[in-house]
């Protein structure tokens, strides 16, 4: 089993494109005598549907992230009393450990790790913002852990993983919220570290071999659906 991105940093569709394409009957022909011709059997174009190749997001100025393959992006607002940092395209690499590509193309590199960071920003509130693409199949067996049981793992290791933060008696719960016109699932956290009230959403869904894991986290007060209200469907 891959290991969990828990990416509680206080700090942290595709669409198979199924062409399928029907090849045209030819009529069947009766000479004048009578006699039926040999049928002649059409050539039918093998087309099995492909996937869309998995890539990582990238970072336009002024802090407009996209990813091409998750079908999202979001802007980030920059300047003023809400201003985001974002980390740039080669932090995230070096990040990820990948090395540049001209082409652009790291497919290669991100079947190799288990764990993806496709996004980090922070705000000068302390809010945080992060998109992690785990890596959920098992290659011995290409078994893939189910949404469902990803989820029920991170919510038993929530506590231990905010415990090491300093965060204590935190409420953990689910919820459905909307993260780029689809309704998805969510774990919710409401703690306090310090004395200060800390809010943090994570948006889990299952796309081919990897879980996307969005998630917000600020403090004081509960900013986190309008950081989730950024993100939206790549037209």
């Amino acid at each position: 089993m891959k290991k969990i991105a828990l990416i509680l940093a206080l700090a942290l569709a595709v669409s198979l494109a199924a062409c399928s394409k029907k090849a045209e009957e030819a009529p069947e022909e009766i000479p004048a005598d009578g006699e039926q011709q040999e049928e002649v059997t059409p050539e039918v174009k093998d087309e099995t549907p492909t996937q869309v190749a998995p890539t990582i997001g990238t970072l336009t100025v002024p802090n407009i992230y996209k990813n091409e393959y998750l079908g999202i992006t979001a802007k980030f607002p920059n300047a003023g009393d809400n201003k985001w940092d974002c980390e740039t395209n080669e932090e995230n690499l070096a990040a990820n450990g990948f090395t540049k590509k001209a082409d652009g193309n790291y497919e290669a590199q991100m079947k190799k790790a288990d764990s993806i960071q496709d996004f980090y920003a922070k705000s000068n509130k302390n809010a945080v913002a992060s998109v992690v693409l785990d890596n959920v199949a098992v290659p011995a067996t290409d078994d893939k852990m189910s949404q469902s049981d990803y989820i029920a793992a991170t919510i038993a290791a929530l506590p231990t993983s905010l415990a090491k933060q300093g965060v204590f008696d935190a409420e953990i719960d689910t919820a459905e919220v909307n993260f780029a016109g689809q309704q998805r699932e969510a774990i919710t956290v409401t703690g306090s570290r310090n004395g200060i009230k800390m809010y943090q959403k994570q948006v889990i869904y299952k796309q081919d071999d990897y879980m996307v894991v969005v998630t917000v986290t600020t403090s004081t007060n509960d900013d986190t659906t309008s950081i989730l209200n950024l993100f939206s469907a790549i037209k």
